[in-house]
């Protein structure tokens, strides 16, 4: 699961600056009118899958602590993960 979040975090843009003790920090500098501004993401790493859901070639994994990531498969090989995306995250 950890593994997931750092691909899909990464996909994102987002820079995993630690995990220490089960606990996630990641930012993302995005630019605006205002200039530079952080979008942080902190909170509990995923320990367990809550549901998974298969909608044809995209399958949404849901786990504890507010975690959930939506796989876009290979129609032609189903094994093959072609898009990984961050669909939920902790809120603090």
């Amino acid at each position: 699961m950890e593994i997931l979040i750092r691909n899909a975090l990464d996909r994102e843009g987002y820079c995993l600056n630690g995990m220490e003790n089960n606990w996630l920090f990641a930012e993302k500098i995005v630019q605006s009118i205002s200039g530079h501004n952080r979008i942080i993401i902190e909170g509990k790493a995923p320990t367990r899958v809550i549901a998974i859901e298969n909608h044809n070639d995209e399958i949404e994994i849901y786990m504890n602590n507010g975690w959930q990531v939506n796989l876009k498969l290979s129609l032609s090989e189903l094994s093959m993960i072609n898009d990984i995306r961050l669909v939920g995250v902790p809120v603090m």
